[in-house]
């Protein structure tokens, strides 16, 4: 089961779970029925309206408070934060509705309430970020709940892990540039690394890239990525210096943003609305990424984008930043939720 929630901020309680971070909010009910919901398991479904089907009303005196389990939720992406007043560990968590989120227990919570909210205010929610397909495994291996939700939460994520490893492999097996030149194991690149590339980038890069293809075969999803990383590959002539061995892999890191996972992640953002808005004609139009300059000394583009004083950023926030500036040289135009935060960067400055 899958959730997308709205763009918004939450005040919540920061920690660190299975080496991840972890946000605690109290989410008003009001709010949590705007959220969309995926795929709710059957079972869960059916319990939990017997549960709390309505009944009459209890006399005050007798009233019992009956609180419903927490809704826990993961994604492989990092969420931006600020810092709230309060106590050192308060932030407002910000959210955008881009990330899609595993859920990994609270199912019969999101279904009792789907239809009503039973005299309930809020539902306490965790935030589980920045996950690896193990940790959302262990996740749903180890969260307390019924057996039955236990085990298809663990068996959704472990199915979509499986076919999704199997669209990045394949797609770097056949994208030129890729072969050879991934590390499948580190998520950062020594400066004396020949490779160009960490598996993981690419993973988490595909998975924006296909996200409206979730339902279609692994091979098709292949030839989607493949098509359009060599079309990338080809407009890129910093990669293929880079690949050609023309520049030195420590200097290549230090002075370009298209050596880090968040071009990688913009540019998977860039073709996400390039095969919905041009579905036919989307290659021709990344050959206007050869007038980008990437070198980190151009400031003017890339701080406050992919750069936060000076040093490269994948928070949330600046994938998208980075992905609109992609997007406007290549004339794709900015949804509504990404114009805000041009908006919100513009504000800043």
């Amino acid at each position: 089961m899958f959730a997308r929630t709205p763009i918004g901020k939450l005040l919540a309680f920061s920690g660190a779970q299975l080496g991840h971070p972890v946000y605690l909010s109290s989410v008003d009910v009001a709010e949590l029925q705007k959220w969309t919901f995926s795929d709710l398991p059957h079972d869960a479904r059916k319990i939990s309206r017997r549960a709390l089907a309505p009944g009459p009303q209890p006399d005050a005196s007798a009233f019992r408070l009956i609180t419903l389990p927490p809704i826990v939720l993961g994604t492989r992406q990092s969420l931006s934060t600020t810092r709230a007043k309060g106590g050192k560990d308060l932030v407002y968590l910000h959210l955008f509705e881009e990330i899609e989120w595993a859920v990994i227990a609270g199912h019969g919570t999101i279904a009792a309430l789907a239809g009503g909210n039973h005299g309930t205010s809020h539902i306490s929610v965790e935030f589980h970020t920045h996950c690896d397909s193990a940790q959302l495994a262990q996740l749903a291996d180890t969260n307390q709940g019924s057996p039955a939700v236990r085990s298809h939460a663990k068996r959704s994520v472990l199915d979509d892990r499986g076919e999704w490893m199997a669209v990045t492999r394949q797609t770097i097996d056949l994208v030129a540039i890729f072969t050879g030149r991934v590390d499948m194991t580190k998520t950062a690149l020594s400066n004396r690394s020949r490779n160009l590339f960490t598996f993981s980038a690419i993973h988490q890069a595909n998975q924006q890239l296909l996200a409206d293809y979730k339902q279609q075969s692994v091979e098709d999803r292949v030839a989607i990525a493949v098509q359009f990383w060599n079309t990338v590959a080809a407009n890129m002539p910093d990669w293929q210096a880079a690949y050609a061995e023309k520049i030195l892999p420590a200097d290549y890191r230090s002075e370009f943003v298209c050596a880090h996972g968040i071009a990688l992640a913009g540019l998977a953002r860039l073709g996400r609305s390039l095969l919905a808005e041009f579905p036919k004609t989307w290659p021709g139009k990344l050959k206007k990424l050869r007038t980008i300059n990437w070198h980190r000394s151009n400031t003017n583009t890339w701080e406050g984008r992919a750069m936060i004083a000076g040093r490269l950023s994948k928070a949330s926030t600046c994938v998208v930043l980075t992905g609109n500036v992609l997007k406007q040289t290549l004339g794709v135009p900015l949804s509504d939720h990404e114009i805000e935060v041009e908006a919100a960067l513009r504000s800043q400055k």
